[in-house]
């Protein structure tokens, strides 16, 4: 797969190419998994809601894919919420859910990791940066820290569970900001923008703050206030 062409879509979009990648995607099995394949179902379903009327030939040319395939295209074609797909799944499938609105990906919980890889599979594909806002709430999980990796110690009750699943969501959300912000200028600006802007809780100012630090510790510094235990961020001009 080239990923290129999904990870800075937003920035040189190609929706020409929307057949000849899915059928790469088909060739690798990923799209056999419905499950598994939901971040990339979600970038194909904002492919198609900002090309709606592409979507007939699209779906047309690759309605030789295995049926397993053509069932996360459905999924996609239905979270894309344009017309042209309601019609066209209204000819293909007699599925009940395609007859319900399709949810908001970006006011949906975030209650496992796959769903910020849907959140950033989103913004990949659009640049929007609520996605990104969403990725940035799951930092206030940083007073989890360590659940994960004492989980086994632990008496293993549901709330052991749930810190334990909230330091993963943590983890994971703090380590794809600092691989991306070094990719993605937009992002980098925006993470940035929000530790000075005041609309972040502490715990995500400071862990997004971290983030930013380890990427360019010639701009960000962090600090403690031993006097009060609370966080001293600044950031140096260049």
């Amino acid at each position: 797969m080239d990923q290129d062409w999904m990870k800075f879509y937003y920035a040189d979009p190609h929706p020409e190419r929307f057949v000849q990648e899915v059928r790469r995607l088909s060739e690798q099995g990923v799209l056999a998994h419905p499950d598994h394949a939901l971040p990339t179902i979600t970038f194909l379903s904002r492919v198609i809601a900002a090309n709606p009327d592409r979507l007939p030939a699209w779906l047309d040319a690759l309605g030789d894919l295995p049926e397993a395939d053509l069932r996360s295209l459905d999924l996609a074609a239905w979270l894309s919420g344009a017309p042209t797909a309601r019609a066209w799944l209204a000819e293909r499938t007699t599925d009940p859910l395609f007859d319900e609105a399709p949810p908001d990906l970006l006011e949906r919980a975030i209650d496992g990791p796959i769903m910020l890889d849907v959140l950033w599979q989103y913004y990949f594909a659009t640049g929007e940066l609520r996605a990104v806002r969403r990725i940035v709430s799951v930092l206030e999980y940083m007073s989890d820290l360590g659940a994960a990796e004492s989980f086994r110690q632990t008496a293993q009750t549901d709330e052991d569970r749930a810190r334990a699943m909230r330091d993963a969501m943590f983890q994971a959300a703090s380590w794809s900001l600092g691989s991306l912000v070094e990719e993605h200028a937009p992002l980098k600006d925006y993470c940035g923008e929000l530790v000075q802007s005041g609309d972040l809780t502490p715990n995500e100012r400071f862990a997004l703050a971290l983030v930013l630090e380890k990427v360019d510790p010639d701009v960000w510094h962090v600090e403690i206030d031993p006097r009060t235990s609370e966080a001293i961020i600044s950031r140096t001009a260049r």
